[in-house]
């Protein structure tokens, strides 16, 4: 059990640094043409926005776990409050994004004339506030129900009983609160998926039979291609934490299973990146040329000095000046004046 806990701070720390690396690049490339062009591309820089939210924390909570023994809800009253309010919305909101992706390549595939005028750059920015907007209104409660509770010689934070919030109480907001960072969205995006799988099959089987090219390297199938991929990873993920939690609840910092659980789930937002990179071809052309562009502005710098380009010691030497600041001039001076007198 120990060595499990143990392995498990320095796992989270290193899962959350590689996303929270990952998720800038996402927003920086999703922020560039031919992304940025894109209504879907709202939701992925959106995703990512949160995402490296949650994975800041994730790494300040590995870090106080590493080398202060402790967790950032022990700190004060008011970091309590706000970790546990902050974190349900986050994983909630990733999960709620991942459907309307997932929504929209259903969309874009059964319906692709249609697709445009349904989803534009102005709606996604209209759904995006209502369904933070939402889920704000449902965790906020956390702000006044969470707070210091000493248990035998220990400190936690904890939700406590209140007039508003009896234990009664407590499993119903809970079991809601599961139930829109889990239990709804998995289903959602795994039947999403298994429609799209289905129509896809479908396309492909009928340009067979009218004896075209079953491959399709258009723009539209490689972007089918990443969301899909990433879409798949989620349910893969948390369907096991959906499982589990159904049956027996979650408390991550006691059952080994569930420090498992707890490493597949924060593998959902670390791993967008890589999954893009990987399924997703265009996505990954233009990280590509991003570096391509870098190294040669690096290697531009460097070229413009010139082959022949000395610095100011490299000319100091080459003249015979002395390397201690102050010297050189005065023994080219006193050199002068003797050349000057024997002649």
């Amino acid at each position: 059990m120990k060595i499990i806990n143990d392995a498990s701070k320095y796992v989270t720390f290193t899962t959350a640094l590689l996303g929270l690396v990952g998720s800038l690049m996402i927003i920086l490339i999703m922020t560039k043409k031919p992304f940025s062009s894109m209504p879907r591309s709202i939701f992925c820089v959106a995703l990512a926005i949160i995402d490296i939210l949650y994975l800041i924390y994730q790494l300040m909570f590995a870090s106080c776990r590493i080398w202060f023994d402790t967790y950032p809800g022990l700190v004060s009253r008011y970091s309590c409050k706000f970790i546990y309010c902050f974190i349900w919305m986050a994983i909630q909101l990733d999960a709620w994004l991942i459907v309307c992706l997932s929504g929209e390549r259903v969309l874009a595939i059964f319906w692709p004339l249609e697709v445009k005028g349904l989803v534009t750059k102005k709606r996604v920015k209209i759904v995006l506030p209502i369904i933070f907007g939402i889920l704000m209104l449902w965790n906020i409660e956390a702000l006044y129900r969470y707070d210091h509770v000493i248990i035998g010689s220990y400190k936690q934070c904890t939700g406590v009983n209140t007039w508003l919030f009896s234990a009664r109480a407590f499993y119903i907001k809970d079991r809601i609160t599961e139930s829109l960072k889990t239990f709804i969205p998995v289903p959602l995006v795994a039947l999403c998926n298994i429609a799209i799988f289905i129509k896809l099959y479908q396309i492909r089987k009928h340009r067979s039979e009218l004896g075209a090219s079953s491959t399709d390297n258009s723009e539209s199938q490689r972007i089918n291609v990443m969301i899909i991929s990433m879409t798949v990873l989620f349910v893969v993920l948390l369907a096991p934490s959906s499982i589990y939690a159904s049956i027996y609840g979650l408390d991550t910092y006691n059952d080994p299973i569930n420090s498992v659980l707890f490493q597949l789930t924060l593998l959902n937002p670390s791993a967008n990146f890589y999954v893009y990179f990987i399924s997703g071809s265009l996505f990954r052309a233009e990280v590509l040329k991003w570096f391509r562009e870098k190294v040669s502005q690096k290697v531009c710098q460097r070229s413009t000095l010139g082959p022949g380009h000395e610095t100011q010691k490299d000319r100091g030497q080459g003249q015979g000046q002395s390397d201690i600041p102050g010297t050189g001039s005065t023994v080219m001076s006193e050199t002068s004046v003797v050349v000057s007198v024997v002649t």
